[in-house]
Parts: structure tokens; C-alpha cells; sequence
């Protein structure tokens, strides 16, 4: 892994809050995976270089490209737990799922939170989403959510 790779994952690692991406790279990682059979999709490099190429060379930097695969791996998430169902439907509501992956404000805990609700079953979740403590990051549907209402 270059240099620039390994210091954009480092920052993301040691808490730094995900840069924002343009939300038409969320849509093309959306629309390139959605084409790729489910047991493909754990091997995400081949799409990832696909969607650059569609975009503007200067997006190609190391660091957009790992906020994209980490916002991704969020959007991805919600999708997963059929969180964002009802906004996949329709056109102009999905392109606000997009705006809200590419722009909210997220960091590493959301990341983790997410995959680890992805992975607990149904009984698990319940459990885990109305903990008091600071699991404020256990809330990044709703947050999620309500960014996507927020875009205008």
C-alpha cells in the first residue's frame, strides 16, 4: 500500500472525522456493486477503480478514495439492515441517500457501530440501540435518516 493510502487510513484510524465525498461517487459505487453477484462483492478494488474512472481525474487521490470505501462501507450497512429501504424506491429519494452517505458527518465509531448492528441479529439490536451509555454512535440511522430529510 503507497504512502498516501496508508496516511489516509491512519487518520481515519486515530479518529478523524471521514472526509466528505462528491455524492455522484456514492451513487456510482452504488450502481457498480449492485451489478456484481453478492458472493463478488466482499472484493470491492476493481469496482472502486471503475467508479473513479467515470469522474474527474483529480478525484483519484488516496484520500477521497478511502473516504469513499469507508462511506460506502457505511451506506452499505444501512442497506444491509434494510434501514434505507424506503428512500431506495424512488429516484430523487436515492439521490439523497447518496448526497447524505457522501456528506454526513461520520467517523470511525459509526463505521464500527454499524458493521457491528449488521452483524448482531434482530434480538441483539434491540439490546444494543437503546443503551444509555455513550453508544451515541449506536444511533447513526436515525442520524442518517434525518440527514436525508434534511437535504433539500
Amino acid at each position: 500500500m503507497d504512502e498516501s493510502f496508508e496516511k489516509a487510513f491512519e487518520q481515519i484510524k486515530a479518529g478523524a472525522e471521514i472526509p466528505t465525498v462528491d455524492p455522484s461517487l456514492m451513487e456510482n459505487m452504488w450502481d457498480a456493486v449492485s451489478h456484481i453477484p453478492a458472493s463478488y462483492q466482499h472484493s470491492l478494488v476493481a469496482v472502486d477503480r471503475g467508479v473513479f474512472a467515470r469522474c474527474d481525474p483529480k478525484s483519484f487521490t488516496p484520500e477521497k478514495q478511502v473516504a469513499m470505501l469507508a462511506r460506502y462501507a457505511l451506506l452499505n450497512a444501512l442497506l444491509k439492515r434494510g434501514i434505507l429501504d424506503a428512500f431506495m424506491d424512488e429516484e430523487s429519494q436515492r439521490k439523497k441517500v447518496f448526497a447524505a452517505a457522501a456528506t454526513i458527518p461520520c467517523d470511525k465509531n459509526d463505521l464500527a457501530s454499524e458493521r457491528l448492528l449488521r452483524d448482531m441479529g434482530p434480538e441483539q439490536q434491540d439490546k444494543a440501540e437503546p443503551a444509555g451509555d455513550d453508544r451515541d454512535h449506536l444511533k447513526v440511522a436515525e442520524k442518517f435518516i434525518a440527514w436525508i430529510r434534511d437535504i433539500s
